[in-house]
């Protein structure tokens, strides 16, 4: 009998009792190889009577189980599949658990409104994957809080972002994100010239006005934002042109709600980034977070924010749009943080006053 494979790891990493687990993509099947005899190596034959399989499984993007002559020899029942949650049949609902909500793959959609749905107002309540499950899989990643400026009608939605906010949560490896509307309302108190918007247009314009609804937002939401937050992850806030000082309000009740619920385990928002923040030098600086500021040469946002960390200026674009700014995404990255353990409080090892 012939061996193909052989794979060896060390039981030292990992819990009592666990062990480990070989995915294996081959002539357009995948198949999971698990180490039954949990002696710490996983072989694989010709011979599939000898291999250690746990399971083969095929699946239409939305869950359901492809019929097929798979494999039958089976080295224990499992009941965690597709994306790797337990399948309930209980009642033969064939419902997947994916802990806030189950999970209905026959018809793509949960079948329960999300727990957190004030947090997403942009999408359907039992809308799974966005409708995208071919690139993307229910957010268990990092968070990333995106913060429009000025807008014609597709404020506080992806619509204003475009593949732009595509391309920071593939940067982040996550699909987890938010939009809120940084503008106060968009176009119609800007451009408009009667004297019943002329109210509206001066508190849009009003820096101070931005921040404080920016504030009062984060003070109303930002715990049930961190409340769902898995274990280690974190948070990512990106602003363009108006969003940029009704952001760091944002920010700044991030953090001090984060501070009154103690949590210690982890820095939790770890990046601000501004794209052509619109009056810049009244963005007002927030302790102990990374910020990452990106300019266009033009006369409408190029101020410089003075308590941006690092300042990527390109004067050979003269253009506004976020979507100019797709090539710099890549240059998106977090603070480095470690935790004081006199002052309480996670400070930033790469930022400006900790130098």
């Amino acid at each position: 009998m012939k061996r193909a494979l052989r794979f060896e790891y060390s039981l030292d990493f990992l819990p009592a009792g666990r062990h480990g687990l070989v995915l294996l993509y081959q002539d357009k099947r995948t198949k999971l190889f698990t180490d039954k005899d949990g002696d710490g190596v996983i072989e694989i034959f010709e011979n599939a009577d000898s291999n250690e399989v746990l399971s083969e499984n095929h699946y239409y993007p939305f869950g359901m189980n492809m019929n097929g002559a798979w494999m039958n020899n089976q080295g224990r029942a499992t009941n965690y599949k597709y994306n790797g949650k337990e399948l309930n049949q209980d009642f033969g609902l064939d419902w997947y658990d994916y802990g806030a909500r189950w999970y209905d793959a026959s018809i793509g959609r949960w079948n329960a409104v999300d727990p957190m749905a004030v947090l997403y107002l942009g999408h359907s309540l039992y809308s799974f994957v966005l409708g995208n499950p071919t690139n993307a899989i229910d957010p268990d990643g990092q968070l990333v809080i995106f913060i429009n400026g000025n807008h014609y009608g597709s404020g506080g939605s992806s619509r204003y972002w475009g593949v732009f906010s595509d391309r920071v949560r593939k940067h982040f490896h996550n699909e987890k994100a938010l939009y809120f509307d940084g503008s106060l309302g968009g176009y119609a108190g800007i451009y408009s010239l009667n004297d019943v918007t002329t109210s509206r247009r001066m508190k849009q314009l009003s820096p101070g006005r931005r921040r404080r609804a920016g504030y009062d937002l984060g003070k109303r939401i930002a715990r049930q934002i961190i409340e769902s937050l898995g274990t280690g992850e974190t948070i990512k806030l990106i602003t363009h042109s108006m969003g940029g000082t009704f952001g760091r309000g944002f920010a700044q009740a991030l953090e001090e709600v984060a501070e009154e619920m103690k949590i210690t385990d982890r820095k939790l928002l770890t990046l601000i980034a501004d794209f052509d923040p619109f009056q810049a030098k009244k963005l007002k600086d927030i302790k102990n977070v990374f910020i990452q500021q990106f300019i266009h040469d033009g006369i409408l946002a190029d101020q410089e924010d003075e308590n941006a960390d690092e300042i990527h200026r390109d004067n050979s674009k003269k253009s506004h749009s976020i979507l100019t700014f797709l090539s710099d995404v890549s240059k998106l990255k977090e603070g480095t943080y470690i935790y004081n353990n006199e002052t309480k409080e996670w400070e930033c090892t790469n930022c400006q006053q900790s130098n």
